[in-house]
């Protein structure tokens, strides 16, 4: 599952391809403001990680196309979500990041979320840490990650090749494991892609990652290990993720086609989860128009009377503007927001969060003004 969530490159946010006929298709090119744009999104992914699937990945080169419609008949599913870091319980722990990817995954019956925090850069975006709430003997902690890593150079177009590596020392016991992952990154394809919600403009990423670790145990001889692993990601504009393939250990044809694990987008939608947590006796309606270029009408409604907080938050969680705060009785509220700040001047086009905070949990909408 780490797999899904954070490839060698980090993002976040896991069947039978047949090659198409060849039509020409224009390239895309993936920015920040793609990525950021993704906040307020959840996708549903479809997992395969029997090691059994077989996978024609096609070829690499301009014009390609994919096709990711086919059934998985041993998939699970997992939810990823775009949020901002405001709208996790660990916000303040990672001061620098812009981007939540929030993955929750079932399996065999078992839940668990991971949050992987990124800090999107208009040249590049790099990891900055995740958190893991897990729970120990009947007792709730989370795993905590503060490892800062270069991911991805910005924008992401047809043609790019970089290296990433990452050196962790562990100390377990008096036992020191090293590991170092160096990772060579190449955008290798460009074209569509086809899965099961529609077609998309797509760019292929191919990963060759070489895993190196070392156990140095005192009295004991020191064990090496190599894995060498290919990976395929296809990247879209609108949903970032479309699907990801990754070889067997060891595997050193380009061509596989037995996956050890396979993951595509199954489904999604403009609204992420954490718009609609469940606060009882509370209910943040969508804003209306949205996008929007004036203003745009915010409505919410109160079964009982609550303290509330609503506010205008920009991408990085930082208040853009106070609606309202104190105590509402009961009933149906809609305000207007006219897209300005506290000081009265109108804020510059892009996402910004309808936030309300009740009871210490939040509500989040995700606005869009535009010029």
């Amino acid at each position: 599952m780490q797999q899904l969530l954070k490839p060698n490159w980090g993002i976040v946010l896991p069947i039978i391809m047949l090659c198409m006929p060849i039509v020409s298709w224009s390239q895309i090119t993936i920015t920040a403001d793609d990525l950021l744009g993704l906040v307020g999104t959840q996708q549903v992914l479809e997992e395969d990680t029997t090691g059994t699937l077989v996978v024609d990945l096609g070829q690499a080169g301009a014009n390609q196309s994919y096709d990711f419609t086919a059934d998985l008949s041993n998939g699970f599913l997992a939810y990823l979500e775009y949020v901002p870091p405001s709208a996790t319980p660990y916000a303040s722990l990672f001061g620098n990041a812009n981007l939540t990817q929030k993955l929750t995954a079932m399996e065999d019956g078992d839940t668990f979320t991971i949050y992987l925090f990124l800090n999107v850069e208009e040249d590049h975006f790099s990891s900055v840490g995740s958190a893991i709430p897990i729970n120990i003997f009947g007792f709730d902690t989370t795993l905590l990650d503060f490892d800062v890593e270069t991911v991805v150079p910005l924008p992401i177009e047809y043609g790019d090749s970089w290296t990433t590596v990452v050196r962790d020392t562990t100390d377990f016991l008096g036992s020191l494991l090293i590991t170092v992952d160096s990772t060579v990154n190449e955008i290798d394809a460009w074209g569509k892609v086809q899965l099961p919600e529609g077609e998309f403009d797509c760019l292929r990423m191919r990963q060759d990652n070489w895993e190196m670790s070392n156990m140095e145990a005192i009295g004991r001889e020191r064990e090496e290990e190599t894995v060498f692993t290919i990976s395929y990601i296809w990247l879209t504009k609108a949903s970032g993720l479309a699907a990801i393939a990754t070889s067997q250990d060891n595997e050193t044809d380009p061509g596989f086609n037995n996956p050890s694990s396979f993951n595509r987008l199954r489904g999604g939608s403009t609204t992420s989860s954490f718009d609609v947590a469940d606060i009882k006796g509370v209910r943040l309606l969508d804003n209306y128009p949205n996008p929007f270029r004036d203003e745009t009408n915010i409505s919410f409604e109160l079964d009982v009377s609550k303290e509330i907080d609503l506010d205008i938050v920009d991408v990085q969680g930082r208040q853009v503007r106070q609606l309202m705060k104190g105590r509402h009785a009961s009933g149906s509220y809609t305000l207007k927001w006219d897209g300005k700040n506290d000081n009265a001047s109108d804020v510059s086009a892009g996402t910004y969060f309808l936030s309300m905070t009740v009871d210490g949990r939040k509500l989040v909408k995700k606005l869009t003004v535009v010029n």
